[in-house]
């Protein structure tokens, strides 16, 4: 133990320092600057600090130096550091002229190689960047390929950085089977959906015949969009299918790959309104109503996406109502639901827009408790209903070169109820009411029973919440 100046050294008939104990304390403090003030009491502190820090957030590499100092400080004490390091996020090593001596990529690795309790791996690549790309170098897909803690990987790439078919091939097969949760963000040279089936016939057919050799047994949530749900034609089941950006062009791929597998029990689907109705219409084929018990829309009305620009009125508020009424009402087992209506205007230099549509999602406007008599009374089994409307809208003045925004309109407004049984007590179920929740119960409830919405969805709808 270190001796504070001043003080004298402890007898040997003083209680010497439970280094369990501090430790134990040490997980209740979630301030970092808490944890370094508590390293600092004494140097048998600092080791435990140091292994608080190292397990209980990710370690950010944000560049070449950050990678050569954090190997270094791994390194000089590796059985005491390595066991805790357990998730990692690394950005795109670009080149420093002031980086430690060393190459980045073989230090990369070697720390890869011995994070023998990794759990979570964040990589950020952009293939713009010449030097250092890290999945472009065998060793650190070799390295990540021998990592059986892992459970989460997550690639992100930057714009510009556009992935082949084949290299997204070479990383999945590196892939350890204790994997539980795979992210890939990644700009695919571009395929538009109406080649889908004019230049790559052979894809989804090869996918499928793959999988009857080898496949997951499950998936408890697939995400991602339209296009690439159909190309995929995964045959294990899913849990949660969770799709975003369909629209009246890609909701056939949505329709044809429902049909073609076994029906999952929660569905999650972003819809883009702006291109016409028809995208909702027979959206969900009966082979998956028959079994949907959770569902969560994202309905987004968007001007950017209309086109031409004269359809702008085309989308009218009753008769969107009434076509998520005919969808909701061919959902016979259906106990979760939530809707979001959002609307995205942005409007040059002409007010806010006296849009039909757009004030009738307005707070002032919008009955929420009719809307959810009329759901609850089109779902027989509802048990939990969740509504919500947003908006978005931007007024902004034209003046070379520079666009100015000078008003912007904004809202989100949400209700959640549970339905009750009013007869209950006399056995008569046939009547049912509207129990309103509590928004810190109701999103309890979003979270327990994954309604959230995707971060593609979140994105798009500009929330900050789930609720």
């Amino acid at each position: 133990m270190e001796v504070t100046p001043g003080l004298a050294e402890p007898g040997a008939g003083s209680p010497s320092l439970n280094l369990d104990v501090l430790a134990t304390l040490c997980t209740f403090l979630t301030d970092d600057r808490d944890i370094l003030s508590f390293s600092e009491t004494c140097s048998a502190l600092r080791p435990v600090a140091v292994m608080h820090l190292l397990s209980s957030r990710p370690v950010v590499l944000r560049n070449p130096t950050s990678v050569g100092k954090f190997h270094d400080f791994v390194f000089s004490d590796a059985a005491a550091r390595l066991p805790h390091i357990t998730a990692l996020e690394v950005y795109p090593l670009v080149d420093d002229p002031d980086a430690c001596a060393g190459d980045p990529i073989e230090c990369l690795s070697s720390i890869l190689s011995c994070a023998f309790s990794l759990v979570a791996l964040v990589l950020r690549e952009s293939y713009l960047i010449r030097n250092y790309k890290c999945l472009g170098d065998p060793r650190i897909v070799a390295a990540i390929g021998k990592l059986t803690t892992l459970r989460s990987l997550t690639v992100v790439n930057y714009p510009g950085n556009m992935w082949t078919i084949s290299s997204v091939s070479t990383l999945l097969s590196h892939l350890q089977s204790t994997l539980a949760t795979l992210r890939l963000d990644l700009l695919i040279a571009q395929m538009h959906v109406p080649d889908l089936t004019e230049f790559y016939p052979e894809f989804r057919e090869r996918n499928r015949e793959a999988q009857e050799r080898r496949t997951w047994t499950r998936l408890q949530q697939l995400i991602c969009g339209a296009p690439t749900f159909y190309l995929l034609g995964l045959l294990c089941p899913i849990d949660i299918c969770n799709i975003h950006d369909c629209d009246v062009h890609s909701k056939q791929y949505v329709v044809d790959t429902l049909q073609g597998m076994r029906p999952p029990s929660r569905l999650k689907l972003h819809v883009k309104l702006s291109k016409g109705l028809e995208v909702l219409r027979e959206l969900i084929p009966p082979e998956t109503a028959a079994t949907l018990t959770h569902l969560t829309l994202c309905l987004v009305y968007d001007d950017y996406d209309r086109l031409p620009r004269s359809d702008a009125l085309s989308i009218q508020w009753d008769e969107l109502w009434q076509t998520v009424q005919v969808v909701l009402g061919q959902l016979p087992v259906l106990t979760h639901l939530r809707i979001l209506f959002h609307c995205n205007d942005r409007s040059t230099a002409r007010g806010f827009p006296d849009d039909h549509f757009v004030n009738a999602l307005r707070p002032a406007t919008f009955d929420f408790t009719a809307a959810a008599s009329t759901i609850m009374l089109a779902v027989p089994y509802l048990q939990y209903a969740f509504l919500a409307t947003s908006a978005c809208i931007t007024i902004s003045r034209r003046a070379w070169p520079e666009v100015a925004v000078a008003e912007c309109d904004r809202w989100l407004n949400s209700r959640a109820w549970r339905i009750a049984a009013l007869g209950e007590a006399r056995g008569d179920a046939t009547r049912r009411e509207l129990v309103p929740l509590h928004p810190g119960k109701a999103e309890t409830i979003i979270r327990h029973e994954d309604l959230v919405l995707s971060d593609y969805a979140e994105e798009d709808t500009r929330l900050s919440t789930h609720y």
